[in-house]
């Protein structure tokens, strides 16, 4: 037998206590004295002889089934390999990327976006609905995500769509989930309505640049006025009918205000929403290379972030990585499609902005997607190919991460925060799971003695 490549064992905030990870099986254990002293023998067992020591104690046990420690003739990359071809494979459910428009009201300095005044018109909704008809698995599922530009610039479009949509998905007897990705300015109650009346609305994602004085001045509107104060206001709106998950996109300019955006959302009554931290990378000039942070610099900040949040009553966002399986997202996907507002059909959201005579192909009028280089590259892409990424502790976390991004370079992928922090994401789990136990217990507690 041999050592799992992918093992992480942390102490956890709890004195004498420690945390067994696996980042291939996904396996999660916590380790008291006794525990950990199994542990260290079995795998220095493990490290001198190959075989587990004698007699094996029950704990051993449950490490060998969870996989940290694996047969000799188990090869982890080609499992990983494998469970990323056999999920895009098995993948039968329509994912859609559907930009209204890609006009947009803000002028942020940072955004990968060129944008035009194209918007879908109704010969066009006609003909994405055709195009959606053709390729609708029964008994399957539809996802969509309303993307722009600013999709409710051309709220009406939406309007149109997501019911016949969810119509279409119900006649094929098919799951039906949608969600929008919007600056929040036109976020009204009414709009947080409409898309809440159409059912399997999952959240809508806004952006807060962290506090209002820097938010204004990296988010403002096309005329340079501030919109932070605005986009609070529909958001308290908003949250009394749909699900809200706030975007901070973070560098080096803006990271000293991320406790007063915080303070912003409780006093508005907001500390229910989810909040979580966006990397800024460097895809204009306005964004000067001093100004970013290295993946490292991020996912430390994104630790303390989460502890904030935490100590602030918020949910931390911390959760148990899961490892990956099939496509990675929609630019590898064999069965997703980003749809331009010009009859485009397009690999990545980050091309949803291009011409459509930049396409992979049409919905309108209709001709049949042509993989281009791009999407040929992606076709056969292989996440355990690079050499780094082949050697990476969390490898089946991300299985290269963005593989837009993984694209640009040859010896390693796009790291996830979990190669930094992994650790400390896993004692802000358990210590936010000990929490909610000691709550729930209490809870229990005064209930019975309630009764008695």
């Amino acid at each position: 037998m041999k050592i799992s490549a992918y093992n992480c064992l942390t102490s956890s905030f709890a004195p004498g206590k420690h945390l067994a990870f696996n980042a291939l099986t996904g396996a999660f254990l916590s380790l008291d004295a006794e525990r950990l002293d199994d542990y260290e023998a079995l795998l220095a067992s493990i490290e001198t002889t190959g075989s587990p020591p004698e007699p094996v104690r029950p704990f051993q046990k449950t490490l060998i089934e969870n996989g940290f420690v694996i047969p000799d003739e188990c090869d982890e990359q080609t499992e990983i390999s494998n469970r990323y071809h056999g999920g895009k494979a098995a993948s039968r459910g329509l994912g859609l990327t559907i930009a209204p428009t890609i006009t947009c009201n803000f002028g942020c300095g940072y955004c990968f976006q060129s944008h035009s005044n194209t918007r879908m018109d109704d010969a066009r909704i006609d003909d994405l609905l055709a195009f959606v008809d053709a390729r609708l698995e029964a008994g399957t599922s539809l996802n969509v995500t309303w993307f722009g530009g600013e999709p409710l610039g051309a709220f009406d479009v939406i309007e149109k769509l997501a019911p016949r949509l969810h119509a279409l998905a119900m006649e094929r007897d098919c799951t039906f989930g949608h969600s929008i990705i919007t600056n929040g300015y036109l976020l009204t109650e009414a709009r947080a309505a409409f898309l809440a009346s159409i059912p399997g609305f999952g959240d809508a994602q806004v952006t807060l640049d962290g506090a209002r004085r820097h938010h204004d001045i990296r988010r403002p509107t096309l005329a340079g006025n501030g919109t932070f104060d605005r986009i609070l206001d529909n958001l308290v709106a908003a949250a009394r009918h749909i699900p809200i998950l706030v975007r901070v996109n973070v560098d080096h300019r803006n990271v000293d205000g991320l406790e007063e955006l915080l303070d912003a959302l409780t006093e508005r009554g907001l500390r229910h929403v989810g909040v979580y931290l966006g990397h800024v990378w460097h895809y204009t000039d306005e964004v000067g290379a001093t100004d970013i942070l290295t993946k490292e610099e991020f996912a430390a900040i994104e630790t303390q972030f989460k502890f904030l949040k935490f100590r602030k009553g918020f949910a931390s966002g911390a959760m148990l990585p899961q490892p990956k399986r099939g496509a990675l997202c929609s630019a590898d996907s064999n069965n997703s499609f980003v749809l331009g507002p010009g009859g485009g059909i397009f690999n990545c959201w980050n091309e949803a902005h291009q011409d459509a005579r930049q396409a992979l192909g049409r919905y309108s009028p209709a001709t049949e997607p042509q993989p281009n280089e791009v999407k040929q590259q992606w076709a056969g892409y292989e996440p355990s190919a690079k050499p780094a990424c082949r050697s990476c502790h969390v490898a089946p976390l991300c299985m290269t991460g963005c593989p837009w991004e993984a694209a640009k370079v040859t010896d390693t992928g796009d790291c996830i925060s979990a190669r930094f922090n992994l650790a400390d994401q896993l004692r802000l789990y358990d210590l936010e799971q000990s929490v909610a136990l000691a709550d729930k217990t209490r809870q229990q507690s005064a209930g019975a003695a309630g009764i008695a």
